[in-house]
């Protein structure tokens, strides 16, 4: 969605190899197609590689306006993308949350888009604004996206141990269907499959060593379900 959003039509999927990687390439391409962007490639990136260069010449040959990088950082990510931006220094990265740590990627991927699961700390409200000021407070900087999550999870626990009274059983089957209301990441509920109806995705940009949020997407339910 952010990809088509700035008007690119050609993309070429790199994965990792790993299971996370090869797993998020493999949404992203079948969600690109859905929107009418041609993938223009779908490959692996070996994490051991010393040279990306011939990897490099073949995306700038493919004619893709932006590249996506599923996988993480710390398989050899910043070398990755310093190879495919010195053949081809106007092509787009974008990146999953594996490339949420501006340190590792370096200054390679200033400008670069990396998509995060759920809403930008600041945007929080109620015991999500709560939430991030105190734990902000304490840590000496703003808390990463991931630990609203974290935290959410301790009070969907807690609910859920004092609905099962002391029954480890019923603890686990009080999770499922479970309500939570004004809870730090919102209203929501846990479905059967332990999914919570919330799927915002935000859209970050590396400016230096900050992930500065653009735009917090909601994907419709065909383009995460699969092929």
């Amino acid at each position: 969605m952010w990809t088509k959003s700035l008007g690119i039509k050609k993309v070429f999927v790199l994965n990792d190899k790993q299971t996370y990687g090869f797993g998020v390439a493999t949404t992203y391409r079948t969600a690109a197609k859905k929107l009418g962007l041609t993938v223009v490639g779908f490959q692996g990136w070996d994490a051991k590689q010393s040279s990306y260069e011939a990897l490099a010449n073949s995306i700038k040959a493919s004619g893709a306006q932006a590249v996506f990088l599923g996988g993480i950082a710390c398989n050899n990510g910043a070398k990755l993308m310093q190879d495919i931006k010195a053949v081809n220094p106007s092509i787009k990265l974008q990146m999953p949350d594996g490339f949420s740590d501006p340190g590792a990627n370096g200054a390679v991927a200033n400008g670069a888009y990396i998509s995060v699961a759920g809403e930008p700390p600041a945007s929080l409200t109620g015991q999500g604004a709560t939430f991030v000021k105190s734990f902000g407070k304490q840590i000496g900087t703003e808390p990463n996206p991931y630990a609203q999550y974290g935290a959410q999870a301790m009070q969907v626990m807690l609910q859920a141990v004092a609905a099962g009274g002391g029954d480890r059983a019923k603890t686990t089957k009080a999770i499922f269907g479970i309500q939570i209301t004004n809870g730090i990441i919102g209203n929501f509920s846990i479905n059967s499959t332990g999914d919570i109806n919330l799927t915002p995705i935000t859209i970050y940009k590396q400016v230096g060593k900050k992930l500065v949020p653009q735009k917090t997407l909601i994907p419709a339910a065909n383009l995460v379900g699969g092929p």
